[in-house]
């Protein structure tokens, strides 16, 4: 299977993808892929100063974990959405439990 960007696949929308160097192969295990797995892969801004962010922590570590977070007012220290995954199985689904957080922290603050 070949690789295919986050933002083919979801629909970030009304977000606006700033940032995507995610390129992961669905068909092999993330393992043998570790040398793409860096802390910025995808960022996209929502209205209201919204962002959600995905990364990889540590960088480039087989015992490492996806993290997910949306942060409001670029507060990194208090996310108002966290989720760490090492299934990429269900990447996806917190995606977009992720991106309904920020589309409706965009609403509270419009």
């Amino acid at each position: 299977m070949k690789s295919e960007k986050l933002s083919n696949i979801i629909d970030f929308s009304p977000g606006r993808v700033v940032y995507e160097e995610f390129t992961i192969d669905d068909g092999r295990e993330w393992v043998e892929q570790i040398d793409r797995l860096e802390e910025d892969l995808l960022q996209v801004v929502f209205p209201g100063d919204v962002v959600l962010d995905l990364g990889w922590y540590p960088a480039f570590s087989r015992k490492g974990q996806f993290q997910v977070r949306v942060i409001r007012n670029f507060n990194w220290d208090a996310p108002i959405f966290y989720a760490e995954v090492t299934k990429m199985d269900i990447l996806r689904s917190v995606l977009e439990a992720a991106r309904q957080t920020a589309i409706e922290s965009a609403l509270v603050v419009a």
